[in-house]
């Protein structure tokens, strides 16, 4: 589950161990929460991490990017504060890298990568696409 708002600008995945059918998932929770997850508090086992702070992000999409297997994330910010006041040399459209839980438990931050720009970006839909 990803978050993300206009008045924090804080981009942050929250991630739910309980949801995965590994076992070595559930031991990794236990580790990067540093106690136990109790069965009947279904918090006990989440985990946030803040992934990249901008400024005023509006919209975003998640696609596996990399083809990696990890979903990565695509985001425009910098947009203004209104439609009539958005400057016009923002609107930055990026994405975000996956580095994978194991390095995001050991620290490792979200690569960002510079797509491009477009004033006042407010919609994002991703997909694949091709010369021919």
């Amino acid at each position: 589950m990803y978050s993300y708002g206009l008045g924090t600008g804080d981009i942050s995945l929250y991630y739910n161990p309980r949801n995965e059918p590994h076992a070595t998932f559930q031991e990794k929770a236990m580790t990067l929460n540093g106690k136990a997850p109790t069965p009947n508090d279904p918090k006990s086992t989440w985990r946030r991490w803040t992934i990249a702070q901008l400024n005023t992000p509006v919209a975003v999409t998640l696609a596996d990017v990399t083809g990696n297997g990890r979903m990565d994330i695509i985001i425009c910010y910098q947009y203004g504060k209104t439609v009539w006041t958005a400057d016009p040399k923002c609107g930055y459209v990026v994405w975000l890298e996956n580095p994978g839980i194991d390095a995001m438990a050991e620290g490792k931050p979200w690569t960002e990568r510079y797509i491009g720009s477009w004033p006042v970006m407010h919609r994002l839909r991703a997909g694949y696409f091709t010369n021919s």
